[in-house]
C-alpha cells in the first residue's frame, strides 16, 4: 500500500478523480454496493462535463468505465479508486468512509493513509508448543492468514521430557520458534499492513513471545487459552472487545496528552497548521475520522472555502495537511467523530 502512496503522490495529470464510498462483505447487502458506485460515476461524469472539454478527459472516461469491472464479491467495509487518464486502481477500505468524490489535479489520499494507520486493524497471533497461527482483520471480523510460514508447525519442539528438560532446552526451543516466525510477521505482513497484535495462548508461551519480540510496542493486548484449531470468529469474538477498550484507553489518553501540550505547543487553525507543517515544525497531527474542509492551497497560503461537508469536494485542505504532515515526518493519528470539537476538530502538535 506505501508503494502505491507514493505512486499516487507522485503522479501528475490535469485531472484526477478519486472515488470514495462505504461498501458491504455480504450479499445482498453488496449488490447495493454495484449500484452505489455506478451512480457515484455518473455523478462525477456529469461535474467533469460542467468543467472540461470532451477531448481533454478522453482517456479518464475511459478508465471511468473500469469501474464496472470491479469485483464486489470481495469488498469490506470501503472502497476508494483513484482514477486519471494515466491511472486506474483502488483500494478496499477496512472501515466505513463517508460517500463522495474529488476532482482535483491530483488524487485525495487520506483515506489510503488511513487505512495504512488504521486503528482498528489488528493481528492476532495463536502460540503453542505444535504451532503458531495468524490473523488478521478489524473490529469484529478476522481470517486466517494462508501462505508459506503461516500457519508454522513447530519443528523444533521435542515432546521428550527428558530431553526438553535438560539445560531449559524446551525454553530454548519455544523461543526460537516464536523468534522465528515474529521475524517472519514483521517483514511479510507487518511492514506492508501495519497493525496492532494480540498475542493469544497460554501464559508461558505469551511471555516467551513478549521476550522475543523485536517491536514489543505494537503488542496491544493479550488472550489466555488453546486456540490451535478455534473458528477465526470464535478467536474474533474473543479478542475485538479487549483491543476496542485498549484502543479507547488509547484515544483518551491522546485528547490528555493534547490537554497537557499547552498552547504555545499546539496549533488548531488550519491556515496556521498549513504553514507550521511546511516550516517543518509538525510533529503530531490529530484529525476526526471524517472531518473535510474544501478550500485552495497556494504556496504556504490555505484559505477555506464553501462548505466543509459537500459532497464534492473541489480541494479538501484536510487531505492536503495530512499528506504534508507524513511528508515532512510527522505522525498522524485519527481519532473518533466529536472527540475533537473544543480543537475544532483538528489540532497539531508542535515539535518545537
Amino acid at each position: 500500500m506505501s508503494t502505491l502512496l507514493k505512486k499516487l503522490s507522485t503522479q501528475q495529470d490535469t485531472i484526477c478523480v478519486t472515488l470514495i464510498l462505504p461498501t458491504h462483505r455480504t450479499a445482498p447487502d453488496n449488490q447495493q454496493d454495484r449500484i452505489n458506485l455506478k451512480n457515484l460515476v455518473t455523478a462525477a461524469t456529469a461535474k467533469l462535463h460542467e468543467t472540461y472539454g470532451t477531448r481533454e478527459m478522453s482517456g479518464l472516461l475511459d478508465n471511468l468505465k473500469k469501474t464496472e469491472d470491479i469485483d464486489i464479491q470481495h469488498n469490506k467495509e470501503g472502497l476508494v479508486v483513484f482514477i486519471s487518464d494515466n491511472v486506474f486502481e483502488y483500494e478496499r477500505l477496512l472501515f466505513t468512509p463517508e460517500q463522495r468524490f474529488i476532482i482535483d489535479n491530483n488524487f485525495a489520499t487520506r483515506d489510503l493513509i488511513r487505512q495504512m494507520n488504521y486503528e482498528d486493524n489488528y493481528y492476532v497471533m495463536t502460540l503453542s508448543n505444535n504451532k503458531v497461527r495468524l490473523l488478521e482483520g478489524s473490529t469484529e471480523y478476522l481470517h486466517d492468514i494462508k501462505t508459506k510460514h503461516f500457519p508454522a508447525d513447530n519443528n523444533v519442539y521435542s515432546t521428550d521430557r527428558i530431553k526438553t528438560a535438560q539445560g531449559n532446552t524446551h525454553d530454548k526451543h519455544m523461543e526460537e520458534f516464536f523468534n522465528r516466525q515474529d521475524k517472519l510477521f514483521l517483514s511479510e505482513h507487518y511492514a506492508t499492513h501495519p497493525g496492532h497484535l494480540v498475542l493469544a495462548g497460554t501464559e508461558s508461551n505469551i511471555q516467551y513471545y513478549q521476550t522475543i519480540a523485536d517491536k514489543k510496542q505494537i503488542i496491544l493486548t493479550t488472550i489466555e487459552g488453546s486456540y490451535d484449531d478455534t473458528p477465526a470468529h470464535t478467536i474474533a469474538e474473543k479478542a475485538w472487545p479487549q483491543v476496542r477498550k485498549a484502543l479507547a484507553d488509547r484515544r483518551k489518553m491522546a485528547i490528555e496528552q493534547l490537554d497537557a501540550a499547552g498552547t504555545a505547543m499546539l496549533s488548531t487553525d488550519l491556515a496556521d497548521i498549513w504553514q507550521k507543517i511546511n516550516e517543518g515544525r509538525g510533529g503530531h497531527l490529530y484529525v476526526e475520522k471524517d472531518f473535510y474542509q474544501a478550500g485552495v492551497i497556494a504556496g504556504n497560503t490555505l484559505m477555506t472555502s464553501m462548505d466543509g461537508n459537500d459532497a464534492v469536494l473541489a480541494n479538501d485542505v484536510v487531505d492536503e495537511i495530512i499528506e504534508a504532515t507524513i511528508q515532512f515526518g510527522g505522525l498522524v493519528h485519527f481519532m473518533d467523530n466529536g472527540s475533537m470539537e473544543k480543537y475544532g476538530r483538528i489540532a497539531l502538535v508542535l515539535r518545537y
